[in-house]
């Protein structure tokens, strides 16, 4: 299996060492990868911009499947997340690619197990972040419309850690716990997911 990983997050060295510690090559793609990740055995580098089809039309040869760790920015302005998805998905889609795992957060969860509305269009979710998670919830419906196999982990933060493999994981509503995930432990989870499959088309709570 070849997975490529696209976007910049806390997770992002901890997934790929993960991935390279299961023996699956992994590509990261980006602008600024060559700066910004550490290039070992089994990890190709390969420059290139969300926003051009043909970046990643060419970086997808060869892949099996495509974790996108890309973050919502909360100025109102970048869509960053929202057409980078939707370019991906597209070229995903042409090329016959089917499954993606993304990271999104609480925002497009729903409230409780009972309460079916999404946090992010309720009085429940903060005012202050409401840009970033409009640009969540574009993500999440480009990829509820598509064709892919997709997962779409959403804690409610990411906090740099090591692994433990202690957490709470619920279908489409928050999970119980801390409100936090570690970094480690998230790279667990989605490494996990990419070789069970047992929440695809589905979003994911998940706190340790």
């Amino acid at each position: 299996m070849k997975v490529m990983i696209v976007g910049k997050n806390i997770a992002r060295q901890h997934l790929i060492n993960q991935l390279v510690g299961k023996k699956i090559d992994v590509r990261v793609f980006g602008r600024h990868v060559l700066e910004s990740v550490t290039k070992i055995d089994h990890v190709e580098l390969v420059t290139g911009s969300v926003f051009a089809e043909v970046d990643i039309r060419a970086a997808l040869k060869g892949i099996d499947a495509v974790i996108s760790i890309i973050e919502a920015r909360n100025d109102g302005t970048d869509v960053t997340l929202s057409l980078g998805t939707k370019k991906i998905v597209a070229e995903m889609e042409a090329a016959g690619i089917k499954r993606m795992i993304a990271l999104g957060t609480t925002a497009v969860l729903d409230i409780s197990e009972d309460d079916h509305a999404l946090l992010v269009d309720t009085d429940l979710y903060p005012e202050t972040h409401k840009c970033e998670g409009d640009e969540l919830k574009k993500a999440m419906e480009t990829l509820k419309h598509s064709k892919l196999d997709w997962t779409l982990v959403c804690p409610a933060t990411v906090k740099e850690g090591i692994v433990t493999e202690h957490y709470h994981i619920t279908k489409n509503y928050p999970a119980w716990g801390k409100g936090k995930i570690l970094a480690g432990d998230l790279a667990d989870f989605i490494v996990k997911e990419l070789e069970s499959g047992n929440y695809v088309k589905s979003r994911v709570g998940i706190s340790n």
